[in-house]
């Protein structure tokens, strides 16, 4: 999709370009509130789309918290995700839960960023992806895909490391706002590649 499709969606949406740029920050991670404006200003040099400068950003910060696109992660919201996750069993969310004081969705927010993404990436950005989860002794590797979970397998045995899988999970999610199905899982035992 061009530049000026994808703008076209965003204006479908309703969603001005500067606020696209702060969704998508906290589409990546919840981010400190205190730092989330700069770095999405930051994000947006070099965008195909335009970039946007540290005042816009958080003028859109400010306008995205009046939509009810976004919040400030406060212990009410943090118990308000927990209580919805238990409503919805799923492994995960495999990156963990925002922190106090995170920049982060709101359900409303959330359910926007995931319909505008897929409208501006046809292709399902996480169809291929693989989203890695590094511990101590392990790193697990999810997929949506199984094509996928075989490669980041393949990609992990040529660094002559001990790897288990994919093997196939029932429903997972990223952050509490992501959730699939089913997916896949690859471990694969950490220490250094001999190549």
């Amino acid at each position: 999709m061009t530049p000026e499709e994808q703008k076209r969606v965003l204006r479908e949406h309703e969603v001005p370009l500067a606020d696209w740029f702060v969704l998508s920050l906290v589409g990546l991670w919840p981010f400190p509130a205190a730092t989330a404006a700069r770095t999405a200003a930051s994000h947006s040099e070099g965008d195909p789309l335009g970039s946007i400068s540290s005042t816009e950003a958080d003028r859109s910060v400010s306008e995205c918290l009046q939509r009810n696109w976004l919040r400030v992660v406060d212990r009410t919201s943090l118990s308000k995700i927990r209580e919805g996750l238990l409503r919805k069993p799923a492994l995960g969310p495999i990156y963990g839960l925002p922190r106090i004081g995170d920049l982060d969705f709101t359900p409303r927010g959330a359910r926007l960023f995931l319909r505008v993404r897929s409208r501006i990436h046809e292709t399902s950005l996480t169809s291929q992806h693989v989203f890695v989860v590094e511990r101590k002794k392990k790193t697990h590797l999810f997929t949506v895909r199984l094509e996928a979970a075989k490669k980041a397998a393949e990609q992990a045995k040529k660094g002559l490391r001990t790897v288990s899988g994919p093997t196939k999970i029932g429903p997972w999610r990223v952050y509490w706002w992501e959730r699939f199905s089913k997916g896949y899982r690859v471990a694969v035992t950490n220490g250094p590649d001999k190549n």
